[in-house]
């Protein structure tokens, strides 16, 4: 089963910060290397449009399934950072 998707990762920090957040979680997998872009929204203006933004320093962990046009085909908000669906689970969204 093949899907065509792209995964990235949003981080409300700036760029250097997106990139030194990248570094660190990259220590701690096998490969060496995120396997997946974390991109910086430092001012949340992401997190906000997509309404997972909120008053902290960290915003509500999420995971969106997108379209090519953009469009939000699925989505699961999650209350903690280590309530968020599996790999297999989101892969069943993605046309």
């Amino acid at each position: 089963m093949r899907k065509d998707a792209q995964v990235l990762a949003l981080a409300r920090q700036d760029r250097a910060g997106a990139q030194r957040t990248e570094a660190n979680v990259s220590q701690g997998l096998p490969t060496g290397s995120v396997p997946y872009p974390i991109l910086a929204d430092p001012d949340g203006a992401v997190a906000q449009a997509y309404g997972v933004a909120n008053a902290s320093a960290y915003d509500t962990p999420a995971v969106f399934v997108i379209d090519a046009q953009g469009k939000v085909l699925w989505r699961e908000i999650a209350v903690q950072i280590d309530n968020r669906p599996g790999a297999l689970e989101i892969l069943n969204h993605v046309p």
